[in-house]
């Protein structure tokens, strides 16, 4: 099979995906090197149970969208994250402390606790009958 070792290859980035909800069968993947980085989608106890499967693997960690961006707490304090999938779809707007970005950096509210404290505004405005969200986002 000499042609085989002519023929061009692709690197092909393999994400271990946060549908693997159990921590364990995600660490037998991520063992046998199938992943190039883990991506994290949810609480955080699953959160440090990836991170510690990263740090024993030497793979990185993704943060993915979360509901008002929750991930992006745990993402901040941990030192294996590669990248940060921010979606932004009005959630950001919700909280009196939003999550902030400065020179392509997410930055969490410094304050105690996950800074959910609704935005008594914002609530207001959305809950006429006429408010949409992509309303709210131009006038914002």
């Amino acid at each position: 099979m000499a042609w085989l070792d002519s023929m061009p290859t692709v690197d092909v980035d393999i994400v271990g995906h946060d549908y693997i909800v159990d921590a364990k069968e995600l660490r037998r993947f991520a063992e046998h090197k199938a992943f190039s980085r883990l991506r994290v989608q949810a609480d955080y106890d699953y959160a440090l149970a990836c991170a510690d499967i990263a740090a024993d693997c030497g793979t990185p960690l993704i943060f993915g969208n979360s509901l008002f961006e929750l991930s992006i707490h745990a993402a901040v304090a941990l030192p294996q994250v590669d990248r940060l999938e921010f979606s932004d779809l009005a959630w950001n707007l919700l909280p009196q402390t939003p999550i902030r970005f400065a020179k392509g950096y997410a930055l969490a509210p410094d304050t105690p606790g996950h800074g959910l404290d609704p935005n008594p505004e914002m609530l207001h405005r959305l809950s006429k009958p006429e408010a949409s969200l992509a309303r709210q986002l131009d006038d914002h």
